[in-house]
């Protein structure tokens, strides 16, 4: 990358904050990631910022999040574009609710090989994770009390479907009908997406 590039990046962590310390930790990784996934470098830069910045992890993981990303993409139907724009909408809730990065980053590569990406998966997921992850609503009284980690969604999503749960009679009523198709494959594919969750922890 030219001196110009790399300025790029480090201008568009100063945006989200980042201090003169702070860019020069994380320029290394996020030049990794940007020469990994073919990616512009402010555009890395920007997604791997925000995505730290939204699980309110320290400039220290930095590499976490820019190899879970760069593992994502090779892993699963997410790319850089997929991942921005499911991230931004569904990051701060996450960690509001005990998912991971990494669980989060499986879970929506569970939805884009099923076809749903972008902002509908951003949106869907942060619906389902308000629902799950809220004491007194009815997917949380549904799921037997509102999740606690990504290990603990799993194990709840199979509970439901060894219950014999009616996606077409209940699925509405419990998430909205915007996030049915995603609940659906998050509950046909529970147990299962715990396999990429566990290859981005590693």
């Amino acid at each position: 990358f030219t001196a110009s590039q790399v300025g790029e990046l480090q201008t568009e962590f100063a945006k989200l904050g980042f201090t003169a310390t702070e860019i020069t930790k994380v320029t290394s990784g996020t030049l990794a990631l940007a020469s990994a996934v073919g990616s512009d470098l402010a555009v890395a830069a920007a997604t791997a910022g925000t995505t730290l910045r939204g699980f309110g992890l320290d400039v220290s993981e930095t590499n976490r999040v820019t190899d879970v990303m760069a593992l994502s993409f090779s892993s699963s139907a997410l790319d850089m574009s997929k991942f921005t724009d499911s991230m931004k909408y569904v990051a701060p809730i996450s960690r509001m609710a005990g998912i991971s990065l990494e669980g989060t980053t499986a879970i929506l590569g569970q939805l884009a090989n099923a076809g749903i990406s972008g902002s509908m998966a951003g949106t869907a997921l942060r619906k389902i994770l308000l629902e799950a992850g809220t004491a007194g609503s009815k997917l949380a009284k549904r799921l037997g009390g509102p999740i606690k980690s990504f290990e603990d969604f799993q194990e709840k999503l199979i509970t439901l479907t060894e219950e014999g749960f009616d996606p077409m009679a209940e699925a509405a009523d419990l998430v909205g009908p915007r996030a049915v198709s995603a609940f659906n494959i998050l509950l046909s594919g529970a147990g299962d997406v715990d396999i990429l969750n566990e290859s981005l922890k590693n």
